[in-house]
């Protein structure tokens, strides 16, 4: 049975504050980059004075910002035991913006009045560790021992975000993700060392990686806060934080949840922004109103997350997306590329293209994109792409079809001004360039004759994607002929037997062989190949 929670239980650990001596403008500034609203002043350690956001929001109003943060405060806040219960800390919270958890020259951490809210929410939440245990089998134990090994070290372990999202939903995670209120790198070490193993981190994302003497691989990260200098630039990041620092910087309510890995409470579910709610409600919900304007990239994660689970746009949400969609563009097209990557790669990426068109993202990238027909498009290719996947021509995956049907969307002087979309290989981008003008080659030279010889020479020389985009139109019987067939139909001379028949070496025996090789594809045995060989070195000579 869980053990009553106290304010210690409750408080953020981390103290983002600044000196007394800082200015009004410093102050205003940590509110900013912190994301919070209420900003202790520490002098060597002690806690001797207090503002809030409406109070440095009035100094700068006027004309204040240059004098000491110690000019505008009118002391230090209140002071509470941490073993106090929860009924203490809300009767002082009722009249105080913020609680000092221990003494003011000894702080072990500090309240709030949202804090203490989500608490109370929290403490009654449900307690899922079943659910954990029956999707995730033996990994189950090994995060439980994880979040023992936190509570002895003083802090929080717990499962996060898109895990704790699909376990809700009956799903098995693809991935699990461990959150750290504290060090990541020193609980992953120390696991390795306690348990085995072998462990890394990398310092300066606040990320840990241990895998486990059976292999098994985890990856932990530091609760961490993020502001954005500008529209669209990458996020400064702080670490440490406390969970619903953490928690609040992430995309949608839907990815702000997680589950408690320490004793006492296991598998207990923190969902302070009604995640669960949107999630059963099929609802994408984002929580501040600069979301899109921060960070424009959400407009495509939405678009994945909409597909994937089948959801709504809030209309709060929708709102924000459309007035964010009505300024210019803040990121590079290298991110809308990498983006958009992702997508392709998603079982459902045409109903998240669809959405994408239907918001106005696609116009916001390229204007072109409008009325182009590209979703009726990239259905057809997908479907293509299925279909020839049967016949172990293409791959598992239609990520390069998709790319290529982008590309053929867009007039050359387009393609040639987005090509920077393009991420990946070489050839994806040579193929981005090039590929719609090597189709529409290909697709003349087969509406000419509707001879396997003439399908042979308009698709030999096609790439997988390639054959999956021609499929699409009216060509699906020629490609399919070609990958299931006209390619593993064997040529049965050479320039060796050519050289046996008399036939001196040059750049006509190349034509020869390909002479030879379209009668193959038409059906001709070795001795039509070969006269057909030599009737074309007759005409050349």
């Amino acid at each position: 049975m869980s053990l009553p929670l106290t304010a210690l239980d409750l408080a953020s650990r981390r103290i983002f504050s600044v000196s007394p001596d800082d200015t009004v403008a410093q102050a205003a500034e940590a509110l900013h980059c912190y994301r919070i609203n209420a900003l202790p002043l520490v002098s060597s350690g002690e806690v001797v004075g207090l503002l809030s956001r409406r109070e440095v929001d009035d100094a700068l109003h006027h004309g204040l910002g240059a004098v000491p943060a110690r000019t505008i405060s009118a002391g230090p806040p209140p002071t509470v035991s941490p073993d106090a219960s929860l009924a203490v800390v809300d009767a002082l919270l009722r009249q105080h913006r913020l609680v000092v958890v221990g003494t003011l020259r000894s702080p072990a951490g500090v309240l709030t009045r949202t804090a203490a809210h989500r608490a109370l929410q929290t403490s009654a939440a449900p307690v899922l560790w079943q659910r954990v245990e029956a999707h995730l089998g033996a990994l189950a134990g090994l995060l439980a021992t994880l979040g023992d090994l936190a509570a002895r070290r003083g802090e929080s372990a717990l499962l996060i975000g898109g895990s704790v999202r699909d376990l809700l939903r009956g799903h098995t995670p693809n991935d699990v993700d461990v959150l750290v209120v504290g060090d990541a790198a020193g609980l992953a070490a120390a696991a390795a060392t306690a348990l085995g193993g072998k462990a890394s981190s990398n310092p300066a994302f606040g990320t840990a990686h241990w895998v486990t003497p059976d292999r098994t691989e985890l990856d932990l990260a530091s609760a961490r806060t993020e502001h954005y200098t500008a529209p669209g630039a990458l996020p400064t990041v702080i670490t440490p934080a406390d969970l619903r620092q953490d928690l609040s910087r992430r995309d949608f309510t839907i990815n702000m949840m997680a589950l408690t890995l320490g004793p006492g409470d296991r598998g207990r579910l923190v969902d302070p922004y009604s995640g669960r709610a949107d999630l059963e409600a099929g609802v994408l919900r984002v929580i501040h109103g600069l979301s899109f304007l921060d960070d424009p990239t959400r407009f495509f994660r939405a678009a994945r997350f909409a597909a994937r689970l089948d959801l709504d746009l809030d209309p709060g949400t929708a709102a924000l997306m459309a007035a964010a969609l009505a300024l210019p563009v803040t990121i590079t097209r290298q991110r809308i590329g990498a983006e958009l990557d992702r997508i392709f790669a998603e079982e459902r990426a045409v109903a998240a293209m669809g959405k994408l068109q239907d918001w106005g993202v696609l116009a916001w990238i390229a204007p072109e994109l409008v009325a182009s027909g590209v979703i009726g498009a990239l259905t057809a290719s997908t479907s293509a792409w299925r279909s020839l996947s049967e016949t172990g021509g293409v791959g598992a995956a239609p990520c390069e079809a998709l790319w290529l049907t982008l590309a053929c969307a867009l007039p050359q002087d387009a393609r040639v001004r987005c090509s920077d979309l393009v991420a990946g290989t070489r050839g994806r981008r040579a193929r981005w360039l090039s590929g719609p003008e090597r189709l529409a080659a290909a697709a003349e030279v087969l509406s000419s004759s509707p001879a396997r010889s003439t399908q042979g020479r308009a698709l030999r020389g096609l790439d997988a994607a390639e054959l999956a985009v021609l499929a699409s139109g009216s060509a699906r019987a020629a490609v399919t002929w070609w990958l299931c067939t006209g390619r593993h139909i064997p040529l049965t001379i050479d320039g060796r037997r050519l050289l046996a028949c008399g036939v001196q070496p040059g750049p006509h025996m190349g034509a020869a062989i390909a002479a030879a090789r379209e009668l193959a594809w038409d059906g001709g045995d070795e001795d039509a190949q070969i006269a057909a060989a030599m009737r074309l070195l007759e005409h050349s000579s």
